[in-house]
């Protein structure tokens, strides 16, 4: 068993290590004044929206980028609250080139069936999509813009960071946040990129279409992001980049209740579970394995006070080695004063994990007011 733990912990400690320095490894982008910019449409699919689409509006209306640049394509799932009445007296006053769209339900992803429907009518050759509980900054159209130009990527992975964090369950999801931001783009430092956010993606609209769409992952309701980001890989990683700028942050809100995060949990481990590369996978591997040599040697140490010792010696790697990689994140997303709730979530993250995982395995798990199973 201690050969067994030895090489957890070596390995836990060097794979968060090299996470380390890719993140060291990207660099950070500096925004100019383009000659040349380019044209976006920016897909939003929303359903039952009302709370949060007016703060998104208001953000949209503010950006720098000139409105004929840009478009906004807003895709209605079938919303049964006053989310359009709200988009209409928005649009009214707002200047900015908007339009909204019904959903057609094809398959058994609803997300991705609407992005797929706002790519179908997207003018413009640069997608870009974001969530109707976002934020976007002033600047995040010019950010995007110059990356693009110096960097002739095409399909760029770009930060979220969760705001407000008031209470303890927002700080709680704000520092996993910064930890899956980290490896983010520590893999990409690395050019294996591993995750991606669809609430800040952008790609080629071509690519899109060259790749299939969603094709052959629309039984997974969610995924939208990883799956898309897989097929790049499998096709050219060098077309893949990651926009390291706070310009080009966007903020989300985080789950409001225990229950909501354990039904978001369980519907990025149903798109993680299904169809992982295998470098995903080893690395989810481990971390489960880390986190559950913690749990059993507390369960140890309390029946035999002569674990304690070999306990704090496990947790002190551990929590040492997350937090250098966690105070990275929190310097670039200036979110530092996060680091001091480190310790006591650091504490609590493999019982919450254990739970996510286990619950995981049982029944469905809602999701914007419906069900699902996969």
């Amino acid at each position: 068993m201690s050969l067994f733990i030895f090489l957890v912990l070596i390995v836990y400690t060097i794979i968060i290590g090299t996470m380390i320095i890719g993140f060291e490894k990207v660099e950070e982008i500096k925004l100019q004044e383009d000659s040349k910019r380019l044209k976006f449409t920016i897909v939003i699919p929303f359903r039952n929206e009302s709370e949060n689409l007016p703060l998104l509006l208001a953000s949209l209306d503010r950006i720098a980028y000139p409105n004929s640049l840009f478009e906004v394509i807003l895709v209605n799932d079938d919303s049964d609250d006053n989310s359009i009445e709200i988009i209409k007296g928005f649009k009214e006053k707002s200047k900015i080139n908007l339009m909204v769209l019904e959903n057609e339900r094809l398959s058994s992803s609803p997300k991705k069936d609407a992005i797929d429907k706002g790519i179908q009518e997207a003018k413009n050759e640069w997608i870009i999509t974001t969530d109707a509980d976002c934020i976007v900054q002033i600047y995040w159209l010019d950010a995007i813009n110059t990356y693009i130009l110096s960097s002739k990527k095409e399909f760029i992975i770009a930060p979220v960071s969760i705001s407000p964090t008031k209470s303890i369950l927002e700080r709680f999801q704000a520092l996993e946040t910064l930890i899956l931001q980290a490896i983010t783009m520590g893999s990409y430092g690395l050019k294996n990129p591993l995750l991606s956010n669809g609430a800040n993606l952008i790609y080629n609209k071509s690519l899109f279409h060259l790749l299939k769409g969603f094709e052959g992952n629309n039984d997974v309701a969610s995924g939208d992001d990883i799956f898309l980001l897989q097929k790049v890989s499998e096709r050219n990683k060098n077309l893949i980049g990651y926009l390291k700028t706070n310009k080009a942050t966007v903020f989300t809100k985080a789950e409001q209740s225990l229950e909501e995060l354990f039904s978001q949990k369980k519907r990025w481990l149903k798109k993680m579970g299904v169809k992982s590369n295998l470098l995903s996978l080893a690395l989810g591997i481990i971390i489960i394995l880390m986190n559950f040599t913690l749990l059993t040697f507390l369960v140890f140490a309390l029946l035999e006070p002569t674990y304690i010792k070999l306990l704090l010696q496990i947790a002190v790697v551990k929590f040492g080695v997350d937090f250098l990689l966690l105070f990275k994140s929190a310097r670039f997303f200036k979110q530092e004063k996060l680091l001091f709730s480190f310790w006591w979530i650091s504490l609590v993250y493999p019982f919450y994990l254990f739970v996510v995982l286990f619950s995981s395995y049982f029944g469905p798990y809602k999701w914007k007011g419906r069900k699902f199973s996969a």
